[in-house]
């Protein structure tokens, strides 16, 4: 049994790893992404957190006088290690509770606050998450817990982290000497040949072999085949969301599949539908065809009907024509009539004219005679006149 101390007793341990994480809350199921990125991020934040003998809630902004007497330990710090491109933390155990969960060999969880995500999901790997962790997060606390997020987390001593650094440093010199003589051997050769050939299971166990990716991270060889076998079984039979809130997935080819049905159902109805709008068709041209062979059985009739009133126009009109004719002489003859009144009025008008200038003349002529008389018996007093010859005389002189 490890022996608490007053100084507490320092600890190294993976504890967290990029890509998808599930979470239940509530009885809800959350996946969540984080990159790498954003973890190294986030390691700044884990310094002097505390550390639990499994998970606590409420211990954001509480005081750390109240925490002592609570926590199993505190975090260090949380670092990236390039030997085998893992997150790992350095942490003290400071209660006996804390040590004899590590010798009962419990591993390391951690728990953080999200902080700003992008608000949409996607596929990682062919897994669905609903959503993808930004770099504004923080870690709150690290636990040592029976059943770790990550199955792969692991504590070490000290000496035992110095040991296994030690170790892949060897690994990865000899990998990258590996790689060195690959280059040169195909740098004489511009392609590779290979010779296959069956190799019996019980002569080769792959189980603790390891390859170093690129970016200098550690992989088991048969953790690196499952993830191949499951990528290409990912391309090869691809899977789409159908129910988001069922969560039910459909093969691509599934999927074809449901759409020639739907495509068959739909041509069915359709041609059902199609049959029975000729059938209504056909009902409605019989009853067309009654309503008008019943027309033409009234048409003939009605044409009959039509002829005999025809006749009677044709009748009527003659019969206009010869009052119109005897109208037309009558006014005629009226127009006549009115032009010869109009020129009796006329020639009436005429004779008025001439016997008002007669009349005009002949009291003129009697004005005259009366005036000329005066004018003679006034020259015959003048004169003396007593004999009808002078009065003559005097008359032709005047007149």
């Amino acid at each position: 049994m490890l022996q608490n101390s007053t100084a507490g007793k320092l600890f190294y341990g993976k504890h967290f790893w990029p890509g998808v994480a599930e979470y239940r809350e509530d009885g809800k199921v959350t996946r969540v992404l984080i990159e790498e990125d954003t973890i190294r991020q986030m390691n700044p934040s884990f310094e002097g957190k505390p550390v639990f003998v499994e998970h606590v809630d409420e211990i954001i902004n509480k005081p750390i006088d109240e925490l002592k007497s609570e926590v199993d330990g505190w975090v260090i710090r949380s670092f990236f290690n390039e030997n085998d491109g893992d997150t790992w933390v350095e942490f003290l155990v400071t209660s006996q509770k804390g040590l004899d969960a590590i010798e009962k060999g419990w591993k390391l969880s951690n728990a953080y606050n999200k902080g700003r995500t992008d608000g949409h999901g996607g596929l990682w790997n062919g897994i669905e998450f609903q959503e993808k962790i930004l770099g504004d997060a923080e870690f709150e606390h690290l636990a040592i817990v029976p059943n770790p997020r990550y199955a792969a987390s692991i504590i070490m001593t000290p000496a035992e982290y110095r040991t296994y650094n030690e170790n892949k440093k060897a690994e990865l010199s000899r990998l990258q000497n590996n790689l060195s003589k690959d280059e040169a051997q195909e740098s004489l050769m511009p392609f590779n040949l290979f010779k296959k050939t069956k190799v019996d299971q019980g002569e080769l166990d792959i189980s603790e072999y390891s390859v170093f990716l690129k970016n200098g991270r550690e992989v088991k060889l048969v953790d690196l085949i499952k993830d191949a076998d499951t990528e290409l079984q990912e391309i090869k039979d691809p899977t789409i969301l159908i129910n988001k809130e069922k969560e039910e997935y459909m093969t691509i080819d599934e999927a074809v599949e449901e759409i020639k049905n739907l495509r068959n159902k739909c041509n069915e109805l359709e041609e059902k539908l199609n049959k029975k709008n000729e059938e209504e068709k056909k009902e409605e041209f019989k009853e067309e065809f009654k309503e008008e062979k019943k027309d033409n059985a009234d048409g003939d009739a009605a044409k009959e009907n039509e002829c005999g009133k025809k006749e009677n126009e044709e009748e009527k009109k003659e019969e206009y024509k010869e009052e119109f004719k005897e109208e037309k002489k009558e006014n005629e003859d009226k127009e006549d009539k009115k032009d010869d009144d109009k020129k009796e009025n006329e020639d009436d008008e005429d004779k008025k004219d001439e016997d008002k200038k007669d009349n005009e003349c002949k009291k003129n002529f009697l004005n005259e005679i009366v005036n000329a008389n005066q004018i003679c018996s006034n020259s015959a007093a003048v004169h003396k006149i007593s004999s009808l010859e002078e009065r003559v005389e005097l008359g032709r002189k005047y007149f």
